[in-house]
C-alpha cells in the first residue's frame, strides 16, 4: 500500500483510527493496508468516487472503476484482470444464488457499516498475508500520481510535498 501525501496518511489514520503520520510504515502492515484499500474504495477517500459508483450487480464498469484509485492509468490491464477474477467467480457459482429479500425501513448508521467494512479487510488482508515479504502494494491518487512518480514516491517509503 503506498499514500502519497502526509495529509492521506493523516486521513487514513483518522478514519482507522490508527497513528500514521508519524509512524508511517505502519501501512505496509497487510491489516491496515487492507482497510485503507477496502473502506478507502467503499468511501471515496481517494478521488471522491466510490465502488458503487462503478461496481453494481446489474453492471460492473471495470475501466470507470478505476477512477477510484488512479485515473485511468493502465486501465486496460486492470479490466482485464477484473474480467478474468469475475469469470472465476461466477465458475464457482459466486453471485448466482437468490438474493435475500429486502428488509424495508432498515437504517445502517455508520457505526453499523464500519464492522462489516473492517471484515473485508481482514478478509483480504488474508490474501495479502500470502504475498512474498517485499511485494509492493500500490494506492496512488488520481491528482498526485504523476506528482508522487515524480517526485520518486516508492512502496518503502513516502514523499510528501
Amino acid at each position: 500500500m503506498q499514500l502519497t501525501w502526509e495529509r492521506d496518511y493523516h486521513k487514513a489514520g483518522t478514519e482507522l483510527g490508527v497513528d500514521l503520520t508519524t509512524d508511517p510504515a505502519k501501512v505496509m502492515q497487510p491489516e491496515i493496508s487492507a482497510e485503507i484499500l477496502v473502506i478507502g474504495s467503499l468511501e471515496g477517500w481517494f478521488t471522491g468516487k466510490k465502488l458503487a459508483d462503478y461496481i453494481t450487480l446489474q453492471r460492473p464498469n471495470y475501466r470507470g472503476a478505476r477512477r477510484i484509485i488512479n485515473g485511468t492509468d493502465k486501465a486496460a490491464a486492470i479490466v482485464e484482470i477484473a474480467r478474468e477474477y469475475e469469470q472465476a467467480l461466477l465458475a464457482e457459482g459466486y453471485g448466482l444464488e437468490a438474493m435475500p429479500p429486502e428488509i424495508e425501513d432498515q437504517h445502517v448508521g455508520e457505526a453499523d457499516l464500519h464492522g462489516p467494512l473492517r471484515d473485508n479487510a481482514n478478509a483480504l488482508a488474508e490474501h495479502i498475508a500470502d504475498l512474498p515479504d517485499g511485494t509492493p502494494i500500490e494506492l496512488w491518487f488520481q491528482d498526485e500520481a504523476s506528482m508522487g512518480k515524480k517526485a520518486g514516491a516508492s512502496a518503502s517509503g513516502h514523499a510528501w510535498g
